[in-house]
């Protein structure tokens, strides 16, 4: 049985990088509510309200957007896939930075829930495909936290 001090270069390879972006996709998902009162600065009009129609959104559209993804990493290149998510969600948070109006960011805030929507089936698919059956579990709780 393979233990996790067992797993190859490869494995540990693919592991700490899916824990990274994991890292990142977490962060980026929760920065918009400790930077909400620069942008309740920068866009007077932004209310608590608001804050929770950016969060709404941003899980809407992931939760919508994680199934054709998945389907597409599934017949597609998932590293292309995961890759191309990364790149999509970095560009959506940068426009979010960019936001000069409630509907600008919102917008931005969907574009992000619709790039990190790309990460988490592709990441599990790659974890099944990396680590034999009776240690993805131990994988995934790496992967995870």
């Amino acid at each position: 049985m393979l233990r996790i001090r067992d797993y190859s270069g490869r494995q540990w390879t693919v592991l700490i990088i899916l824990m990274l972006i994991n890292f990142v996709n977490y962060v980026d998902r929760q920065i918009i509510f400790s930077l909400f009162p620069f942008h309740f600065a920068r866009i007077s009009v932004l209310d608590y309200a608001q804050l929770g129609m950016l969060a709404t959104a941003f899980t809407v559209v992931l939760s919508l957007a994680s199934l054709p993804l998945g389907m597409l990493a599934d017949r597609t290149s998932r590293r292309l896939v995961i890759s191309c998510g990364v790149i999509f969600w970095s560009a959506a948070t940068f426009f979010s930075g960019l936001a000069s109006s409630f509907r600008s960011l919102l917008l931005a805030r969907g574009l992000v829930g619709v790039g990190e929507a790309a990460y988490t089936p592709a990441g599990t698919a790659v974890i099944s495909a990396t680590f034999p059956q009776e240690v993805r579990g131990a994988a995934c709780r790496e992967h995870l936290t």
